[in-house]
């Protein structure tokens, strides 16, 4: 899969997710816009793999006045939107965590708050689980 991204995409795609408070780490930003990307990702043993967002996916481009610019797509901030409604204090930690792909009715995300871990939001029980058993840089460094 080639990645191809000019780098006024890329810095006007950082711009807007400090804009919005939303952290994405370094390490998991390059590995997005490299040709090592990979957009599927088995976390489980039942086989079902998760998707991961591409650059596109987590981004569109919009029309504004005439001008082209690019915004953070809702589902990538989706997990921002359902704790606000669920008006949940015990997840508001998450609320700047990037979501970086799904399974279902399962958000895989990042929080860079607590050295870059990975959790699972299931959206049915609106419970928020760690996952144990891989890291981002095991994503990372496996998918190179």
């Amino acid at each position: 899969m080639e990645n191809t991204f000019d780098e006024k995409v890329i810095k006007e795609f950082k711009n807007i997710l400090n804009f919005n408070k939303i952290e994405i780490p370094n390490s998991y930003f390059e590995y997005l816009i490299s040709n090592s990307f990979k957009p599927t990702l088995n976390i489980f043993d039942d086989g079902y793999d998760f998707k991961l967002y591409t650059l596109k996916e987590l981004c569109t481009e919009t029309n504004i006045r005439g001008k082209k610019m690019l915004q953070v797509k809702g589902f990538s901030n989706s997990l921002k939107a359902i704790i606000e409604i669920m008006e949940n204090t015990e997840h508001e930690k998450f609320l700047n965590c990037i979501a970086i792909g799904f399974e279902e009715t399962l958000i895989l995300f990042i929080d860079k708050k607590d050295n870059n871990t990975l959790y699972i939001f299931d959206i049915d029980s609106c419970d928020i689980n760690k996952v144990e058993k891989l890291t981002l840089e095991d994503i990372i460094k496996n998918n190179k």
